[in-house]
């Protein structure tokens, strides 16, 4: 069965309280990843790899993505005005993010477990010179208006650690 936005629009995330979902029910973590946008960003995603390995089960698709995918920023979004990067490089939750990075992700990139998207700052984060094949680094000219379509570094990266090709 094919996933459909239309058929399942009751079932997207704005269900309230994290109803049952294909008898799987949102944890808390997956609600906060749901509501902060990123169930948006990776609609497609999502979409494709329900259709292609899930039988259009859309919410079995997101749990895996949620297991398999690290994307990773230290600062969201910022206008073109935004001058203050040096705060940015204090704050302590910066360092700790840094830490976490390094002494978890990568090392669950390095052995498969996790791909790692990096779509802003990648020199902040330590990865310039990272060579994993489980870490995509969006270059900095790419950084403004990154994005994880389907036909997106990132998108393309997701999709073949599915196994799916577009082409």
């Amino acid at each position: 069965m094919q996933f459909s936005e239309e058929r399942h629009r009751g079932d997207l995330p704005d269900a309230p309280n994290g109803a049952q979902i294909d008898s799987w029910s949102l944890t808390s973590l997956q609600q906060r990843l749901v509501k902060t946008g990123w169930e948006g960003k990776l609609r497609d995603i999502a979409a494709t790899i329900a259709n292609r390995k899930y039988k259009g089960r859309y919410f079995d698709a997101l749990r895996e993505l949620s297991q398999r995918i690290a994307v990773i920023e230290l600062v969201r979004y910022h206008s073109i005005a935004f001058k203050e990067h040096r705060l940015v490089r204090l704050l302590p939750s910066t360092a700790r993010a840094r830490d976490l990075v390094q002494s978890n992700l990568l090392k669950r990139a390095a052995s498969g477990h996790v791909l790692v998207i990096a779509m802003r700052k990648v020199a902040a984060w330590g990865l310039a010179a990272i060579k994993y094949p489980g870490v995509v680094r969006y270059a900095a000219a790419q950084s403004r208006s990154a994005s994880l379509r389907l036909t997106s570094l990132g998108g393309r990266a997701i999709l073949q650690r599915f196994g799916i090709d577009l082409s």
